[in-house]
């Protein structure tokens, strides 16, 4: 798996049952990241709000992460049009077409959406790790 530093600007959608991912991600991102715990029923409604509101607001365009969650086909379209830097990190099995289509999804049943987040991203404290595999 490729691994990257988050941009300044980063922006995590991740699942609402656990908050591993994004206490990962804010251990690196800080106030440059935003994160959003969303449940399965409103994370499609959620990320299109937000890449449309980003996309009308500035020509910056955050780095977008998307844990442990599925999405719909007609938002990994959107997703897949959004010009700046993304990736779904997941390890549902149900999700692995998002794999076969796109190449910024990655499946990995082998692992928890925790780990997975903390192996893409380079630069996490070595003292969140252990509480949150063990948490998550």
């Amino acid at each position: 798996m490729n691994t990257m530093k988050l941009r300044p600007i980063a922006i995590m959608f991740t699942h609402n049952h656990r908050i591993g991912c994004g206490i990962l991600f804010q251990s690196v991102a800080g106030y440059g990241g935003e994160v959003y715990y969303c449940g399965y029923h409103h994370v499609d409604e959620k990320i299109v709000k937000v890449l449309d509101h980003i996309e009308r607001r500035t020509n910056e365009r955050p780095q977008i992460i998307i844990s442990d969650l599925g999405i719909k086909l007609e938002t990994a379209e959107r997703i897949d049009r959004y010009i700046g830097e993304k990736i779904l990190l997941d390890h549902h099995k149900t999700n692995r077409w998002i794999q076969e289509k796109y190449d910024w999804a990655i499946i990995n049943e082998d692992a928890s959406g925790t780990l997975l987040v903390y192996n893409y991203i380079k630069g996490i404290p070595v003292r969140y790790m252990h509480t949150l595999i063990q948490n998550d």
